[in-house]
């Protein structure tokens, strides 16, 4: 049963981690100014290091099969970082 109990908490953190960093691509996207781009943590995958080199973030959803919004993986540790700004 604890098995059950840390996958839910897993699938929780990942949908909310995902939803935070698709927020604030959106909301960046909209603001004058700010770009947003992906911080790949520690050496990263191949996935995570492809799409940081790509640069910014857009602020909408990828198409289907590519990576929008970190985590990309279970075990992902990328963040989305805002840049620009007055």
């Amino acid at each position: 049963r604890t098995w059950r109990t840390d996958e839910a908490e897993r699938r929780v953190q990942r949908t909310a981690l995902h939803a935070y960093h698709r927020g604030l691509a959106r909301t960046l996207a909209r603001a004058e100014g700010w770009a947003v781009l992906w911080e790949v943590a520690g050496r990263g995958c191949p996935d995570c290091r492809t799409v940081a080199e790509a640069g910014a973030v857009p602020g909408v959803d990828a198409s289907e099969g590519a990576i929008a919004f970190p985590p990309a993986h279970p075990g992902c540790g990328c963040t989305l970082m805002p840049v620009g700004g007055a």
